[in-house]
């Protein structure tokens, strides 16, 4: 049976037990007899718990007179119910220690998951630097060729003026040899 059923049937059967007290205690003995004063109530409260007390003790075969009998039960009840709360705890123990353990999964994947984040976002940080790095060297090198930026085709005609590179013999188209004249 899970958890959330037993719950349930717990739940159901503390109603029950609650609507039961409730009628029990319209049609009690002294709401029969038809009094109201609350020391005749207590009274046949006292007697009907003390017959119920004696029933009980009769069929577990102990005499209701007997009181190192009926304190030996009534001690192997506490020892019942301790039992019962060490098997509880016991329960909620290991209910905690494995939401605990669940909790570490759960916060070992969170992590793992926001360090792979972390490294795709520096992956694409990266990938974003080298491409305007790229487009940058592409840039200076169409600049160096005299490529217009941006649309791949080169500039015009040179102007006539010669490069400061150039010396004046190649300016006027001569190869550098001396000039006969």
């Amino acid at each position: 049976m899970t958890g959330k059923r037993c719950g349930q049937r717990m739940l159901l059967c503390f109603i029950g037990v609650y609507v039961l007290l409730l009628l029990c205690s319209q049609f009690s003995p002294a709401m029969a007899a038809g009094g109201e004063n609350p020391e005749i109530a207590d009274e046949q409260e006292e007697r009907y718990r003390l017959a119920v007390e004696a029933i009980r003790l009769g069929r577990a075969g102990i005499s209701p007179l007997d009181p190192i009998a009926r304190r030996e039960e009534l001690l192997n009840n506490e020892i019942n119910l301790l039992r019962d709360d060490i098997t509880s705890l016991e329960f909620t123990a290991r209910l905690l220690i494995l939401g605990e353990v669940l909790l570490l999964i759960l916060f070992g994947l969170l992590l793992h998951s926001f360090l792979r984040l972390r490294q795709k976002q520096q992956e694409t940080e990266e990938s974003i630097f080298a491409q305007r790095e790229a487009m940058r060297w592409a840039a200076w090198q169409d600049a160096a060729s005299g490529i217009q930026p941006g649309t791949g085709l080169a500039e015009g005609p040179k102007s006539e003026e010669p490069s400061p590179l150039e010396t004046p013999e190649r300016a006027a188209g001569t190869t550098g040899s001396p000039q006969t004249g």
